[in-house]
């Protein structure tokens, strides 16, 4: 059987707990995706501020829960199906809170956006250099 390798973009960072977490950073749909995200998590934690905050422990369960299960659907939108939450959350549930008393997904997101600035920035010079080098050999073939 014969083999192609190519370059894809893809990226892989393993994490403190042994996961790994693949990211496409040539994929320029990520970044939007990744606001929306960050919007999407706000968005939730408002919608249920109060529930949570009037709900008994047993109540809040279900709750946490079904949240874990949307926000980690939302976090494979963003990065690609290949990436499992489950183990890259250490099979904890996204709004556990962690020793500087702040929800797992919070620090997720605050770890990673500087990363994925970083890397937009990069695509786009990028970007700009292969379309303002695609426009000169096109002047030069026409000459």
């Amino acid at each position: 059987m014969n083999k192609l390798n190519f370059d894809d973009g893809i990226e892989t960072y393993n994490l403190s707990n042994g996961a790994k977490l693949r990211i496409n950073f040539s994929d320029f749909n990520l970044y939007d995706r990744f606001a929306k995200l960050q919007k999407d998590i706000d968005e939730i934690q408002e919608k249920h501020k109060e529930e949570i905050n009037n709900l008994k422990v047993e109540e809040l369960i279900p709750l946490f829960v079904e949240l874990d299960k949307e926000i980690k659907e939302k976090l494979q939108n963003v990065f690609g199906k290949e990436n499992n939450f489950d183990e890259i959350f250490s099979h904890q549930n996204c709004f556990a809170v962690n020793s500087k008393n702040r929800f797992i997904i919070e620090e997720f997101v605050e770890a990673i956006r500087p990363i994925i600035e970083k890397a937009g920035e990069t695509q786009s010079k990028v970007f700009s250099g292969l379309v303002g080098n695609r426009e000169e050999r096109r002047k030069r073939n026409h000459e």
